[in-house]
């Protein structure tokens, strides 16, 4: 073999040592990039993943205090109506027994100081009352007078009350009214004793 020959064989290894080796290299960063971007691919999934476990929980957080929320706002409320109702039953049952007031001894000093308390609300010098009929039997003329002559003023005899216990009194000319029949103070009672009325059924001092 001559020079030339022998120069072109080894210029030839040298090309296709250089073009593997320049092969290797390409395929080596293929490789090498095809591995990064399955590595960046599978976190992007994994925390993708996450992200909908993340959102999922937060959602299912949510919609649980909401419902409980609800629900509590719901056992408040009947608790509410409930409460209402034990109060009012009390009420009614106060109401259904006035006739017992009627019924004692002392009602005619109950009486006399309901229209004592009527004189100063209406603040008139007439004044006409409506009285109970178990009232108006006890009150005769003369002590009705005796109370008009204390708190100068004249009373005067109205229609029997049917169904009301007390008396309501009014300027003749109907101008000024109040109502002071049991009924009625018992309902100007009622928000005050509220309270107490729901401690004392919940057992409470």
């Amino acid at each position: 073999m001559d020079g030339n020959a022998a120069n072109t064989q080894n210029f030839s290894r040298t090309v296709l040592r250089t073009a593997e080796q320049e092969s290797q290299k390409i395929l080596s960063e293929a490789q090498e990039k095809s591995n990064q971007i399955r590595e960046t691919a599978q976190q992007e999934r994994e925390d993708a993943v996450h992200q909908v476990i993340a959102n999922a929980v937060k959602e299912a957080d949510f919609i649980r205090n909401k419902n409980l929320a609800t629900v509590e706002a719901e056992v408040q409320m009947n608790w509410l109506v409930k409460r209402e109702e034990l109060i009012n039953q009390v009420f009614e049952e106060s109401l259904a027994s006035l006739h017992k007031i009627v019924e004692q001894e002392e009602y005619m000093t109950i009486v006399e100081e309901l229209i004592i308390e009527s004189i100063f609300q209406v603040n008139d010098e007439n004044v006409l009352i409506h009285l109970d009929e178990k009232a108006n039997q006890l009150l005769d003329d003369s002590r009705l007078k005796e109370i008009a002559d204390e708190h100068n003023v004249t009373l005067m005899r109205g229609d029997v009350l049917i169904q009301k216990f007390g008396v309501i009194a009014h300027t003749v000319d109907g101008h000024r009214q109040f109502d002071n029949t049991l009924q009625a103070r018992l309902e100007r009672m009622k928000s005050k004793l509220r309270m107490p009325v729901y401690q004392l059924l919940m057992g409470e001092k």
